[in-house]
C-alpha cells in the first residue's frame, strides 16, 4: 500500500500513559469479490458522471479551451487513479482491474500531463499547439478500450467496465429514501451511522506487557473513506495522562501517514476529553477525532482527497456516534 492512507491499514497501539494511531501499513485484509466489484464500481461511477459532464471544445477552439478541458479531466482521473489503486483485494482480482482500467487510466495521466506542458512551451505558436492537441487526442483513443471493458465486465464490473469508453452508467430514478440506521458495533462499544455496512477487522496488541485487542470498522465510498477504531484499556487512564494520550495519538497518526497536523483543537466529546485535529499526507487529507471515554478510546476518522473537499459522510458519523 506504500503511503496510502487506506482505513483498512489503520492500526492502534496503546500503552498506560499514551495512545498511538499508527495511520499506514499492511493487515488489511483482502476484499471478497463481491465486496472489490461494489467498491471499485462505487468510484468509477461517479467519475464517469463527471468526465461526462465536462463541455469539450468546440471546432478551432482557442487552446486555453483544450487545455481547461485536460486540467479537468486530470482532477476526476488522477484521485480515481489513486483510490481505484488503494483497493485490496486478491492478487488476481486486483490484476484485471490494474490491467483494464487503472495501468491505461495512467498512460492518460501521463500524457495529459505532457499535454500541458507542450501547450506551455508551444508559448503561443499555433502549429506546436496544434500538434501537442493532435497527440493528446491520440493518447485519449485508446484502441484496446473496448477489449479493456469487455474484460471488466465479464469480471463482474458494472460502472469500471464503462469507464474506458465513456459510456455513462444507466440512470436511476430518484426517490426519496430514510436515512441508513445508525450500525451497532457492540462488541467495539459504539453505535453510528455509516453510509453503508461497515466491514471489521481486529488486531492483538500486545504492549507494556499486556494483551489487547484492537477493533476496527471501516467504510469506503466514492469521496469518502471512514473507520471507527476502539480498544479498552485495563483500567481507566489517570486525568493527568488522558491529553498527553491524545496528544500523542495525533502527533504519532500524522507521522505515521507521511503527513503533518495542518490544525488541532482540544474539545469535549460527549461530555469526555477529546481532540479535533486534520492531517495533510500526500494525495490525502486526514480529519481525525480521538477521545477516551472511561476506559475506553475511540478513533473516529475521515479521510478525503483534497483539503476543500466536502466530508458530510464523516460529519454525520461524528453526530451520530454513541457508546453503548
Amino acid at each position: 500500500m506504500g503511503l496510502r492512507c487506506r482505513l483498512v491499514g489503520i492500526a492502534i497501539v496503546l500503552t498506560l500513559t499514551s495512545a498511538i494511531l499508527a495511520g499506514c501499513g499492511g493487515g488489511s485484509k483482502a476484499l471478497s469479490k463481491a465486496d472489490f466489484v461494489r467498491k471499485a464500481d462505487a468510484l468509477c461511477g461517479p467519475a464517469i458522471t463527471r468526465i461526462n459532464a465536462i463541455t469539450p471544445p468546440a471546432d478551432n477552439a482557442p487552446a486555453s479551451e483544450y487545455v481547461a478541458d485536460v486540467k479537468q479531466t486530470l482532477a476526476i482521473i488522477e484521485p480515481l487513479v489513486q483510490q481505484l489503486g488503494a483497493l485490496t483485494a486478491a492478487p488476481a482480482d486486483f490484476a484485471v482491474l490494474e490491467q483494464n482500467l487503472i495501468a491505461p487510466t495512467k498512460d492518460l495521466v501521463t500524457a495529459s500531463h505532457a499535454f500541458i506542458n507542450e501547450m506551455q512551451q508551444a508559448n503561443g505558436d499555433s502549429a506546436a499547439e496544434q500538434a501537442a492537441i493532435t497527440k493528446v487526442g491520440q493518447a485519449s483513443d485508446d484502441p484496446n478500450a473496448e477489449s479493456h471493458d469487455k474484460a471488466l465486465a465479464a469480471f463482474g464490473f458494472d460502472a469500471c467496465s464503462k469507464t474506458n469508453s465513456g459510456t455513462t452508467p444507466p440512470s436511476t430514478t430518484t426517490t426519496t429514501t430514510k436515512p441508513p440506521p445508525p450500525y451497532v458495533a457492540r462488541d467495539a462499544s459504539f453505535s453510528a451511522v455509516f453510509p453503508d455496512t461497515p466491514t471489521r477487522d481486529s488486531t492483538p496488541i500486545t504492549t507494556a506487557g499486556l494483551n489487547l485487542q484492537a477493533i476496527l470498522y471501516t467504510s469506503v465510498t466514492a469521496n469518502e473513506e471512514l473507520s471507527v477504531a476502539y480498544i479498552a484499556f485495563p483500567v481507566t487512564p489517570a486525568a493527568s495522562n488522558i491529553q498527553s494520550a491524545l496528544d500523542n495519538s495525533v502527533d504519532q497518526g500524522a507521522l505515521s501517514a507521511s503527513g503533518t497536523v495542518s490544525s488541532r483543537s482540544r474539545i469535549t466529546y460527549l461530555g469526555s476529553p477529546a481532540e479535533d485535529a486534520v492531517i495533510n499526507s500526500p494525495g490525502h487529507v486526514i480529519h481525525v477525532r480521538v477521545v477516551i471515554i472511561g476506559r475506553k478510546f475511540f478513533v473516529l476518522q475521515g479521510i478525503t482527497y483534497a483539503a476543500d473537499a466536502p466530508h458530510p459522510q464523516y460529519d454525520e458519523l461524528l453526530a451520530t456516534f454513541h457508546t453503548i
